[in-house]
Order: C-alpha cells, then structure tokens, then sequence
C-alpha cells in the first residue's frame, strides 16, 4: 500500500495533490530447494490519483482539444500483471529480487470543475503525456525492477 501528497512527493506537484495505490502480490516458488529461488507471481493493483490542474489543456471524449485555467483531475487505474523473477542471496540476510512481466491495465481519466474552459488551438506535442486524454483506455503494462530484501531470520 501507499499513499502520496505534496508534502511527500519526489516530484513538483500542485497543493491538492493525492495519490495512493494498493499493490497485492502472490507468489509461486518454482523449486523451494534451490539456492536461487526462481519464482512466478501475480500482481493486481489500483491506484487513485486527484489533481488539481491549472494552466493546462487537454482532449476531451470526443477527442476535441480543450484549454482551461484550472480544473480538477482524477485519474483511476487498475490491472493484472503476471511475473517471473528470482531471489538472489548477496549474504545471510540481505539479497536481490529481480523481477519482469506484462500484462494489462485499465486507465480512467477524468476533469471536472473548470475554470474558464474554452476550444484550444491544437499546439501539441507528439507523444502526449497519459493524463491529456480524458475517458477510459484499456492497455499493456509492462514492470521490470530490482528489490533489495533483509531477511529476518537465517
């Protein structure tokens, strides 16, 4: 579980800023014997993230560009994402778990609230960032990362 807000975020976020998640995640260990423990795992997660915007643009639903001078924002994501990795012993207590997988998301992104919405000339960039598109997206989502661990008992 995790819960973020201005006053703990890592990046610069405006004054309403939340955001928390829950991230559950089973394992199965191939061959408990072996010195490397290989494993597959599921991971499911949701995540629930409000903002509020100012200055900013955006497509609406019908794909038309939008601008406003401020707004709220409220993005919703929830998936399944499947795993293989491994637990690499460095010593007796302290090791690595590296992991990968793909799988699927769905992506609910939301505005309300506005302040001076109008039709914006379209000036974008290519790639937009993900919270520009308002309405639901179903799409992959792929994880690879590295885990340090301390182990309790030897």
């Amino acid at each position: 579980m995790g819960y973020g807000n201005k006053n703990v975020s890592l990046i610069n976020t405006g004054e309403k800023y939340i955001l928390w998640k829950i991230r559950p995640e089973f394992y199965y260990i191939i061959n408990p014997n072996r010195k490397t423990l290989k494993y597959f795992a599921l991971e499911a997660f949701y995540i629930d993230h409000t903002e509020e915007f100012t200055t900013q643009s955006f497509f609406d639903e019908q794909n038309n560009y939008r601008r406003f001078n401020k707004a709220d924002y409220n993005r919703i994501k929830m998936g399944l994402v499947p795993k293989f990795g491994m637990f690499i012993n460095l010593s007796r207590s302290i090791g690595l778990n590296i992991y990968t997988g793909v799988g699927i998301r769905y992506r609910i992104n939301t505005y309300d609230n506005f302040v001076d919405l109008r039709q914006g000339t379209i000036n974008e960039e290519h790639f937009s960032p993900y919270f520009r598109n308002e309405g639901s997206k179903i799409g992959v989502e792929f994880t690879f990362g590295t885990k340090l661990y301390y182990r309790l008992k030897s």
